[in-house]
């Protein structure tokens, strides 16, 4: 298993919604789940609930267009408006172990399912998410995994919640005025549309 497992020490980055019935705390994992389309939501089968902290799980990106090209795939559309949205920044306070499911590893063949289920239906990821959960909790805090879209994400899982610093090291508003010089090349790398 130790050559499947990598420690993640780099600085982790999320865009959120910030006024929406849904919208998470820094620090907080999401409990409530499995939401359809969501990916890699590990909560147990069957309709949407709340779930106790083990399945809780947050979806993080290791860049700025990464995590822009997440939020944005449905619409196609960079929205720094709607839910007044943050981009939030912060470093782990201790290394993450991360189930490496990313190219290089041969975690994914071993276990009978191919690279390709990483961009599979999102039903079929689940199921995979919940079966790593519930017999890898005390060994990883999460995955590590290609975007669908462009770089590489982090999905922390309950075991990761313990590795969030007491507050982030950025923390600044889509719609900041800083920020859409940024956005606008990013948007066109991607080919979204920014509003």
């Amino acid at each position: 298993m130790g050559q499947d497992v990598l420690q993640w020490t780099n600085p982790l980055l999320r865009i959120a919604p910030t006024q929406s019935a849904h919208a998470l705390p820094f620090g907080a994992l999401r409990t409530y789940g499995p939401v359809p389309g969501n990916r890699w939501d590990p909560h147990p089968p069957g309709q949407p609930r709340v779930h106790p902290p083990r399945w809780g799980v947050l979806y993080t990106s290791s860049t700025l267009t990464a995590a822009c090209a997440e939020t944005s795939q449905r619409t196609r559309t960079i929205d720094r408006h709607t839910g007044a949205p943050m981009v939030t920044t912060w470093t782990p306070t201790r290394p993450l172990r991360l189930l490496d499911l990313t190219a290089g590893s041969t975690w994914l063949i071993r276990h009978r399912a191919a690279a390709a289920l990483t961009t599979g239906p999102a039903p079929h990821c689940q199921t995979w998410a919940n079966r790593i959960v519930a017999s890898l909790d005390e060994v990883v805090d999460g995955l590590c995994v290609p975007s669908v879209w462009t770089g590489t994400n982090v999905v922390l899982f309950g075991p990761g919640a313990n590795t969030f610093p007491p507050a982030p090291t950025d923390r600044m508003p889509l719609a900041d005025p800083a920020l859409f010089p940024v956005l606008q090349k990013v948007a066109v790398q991607i080919g979204c549309t920014l509003i």
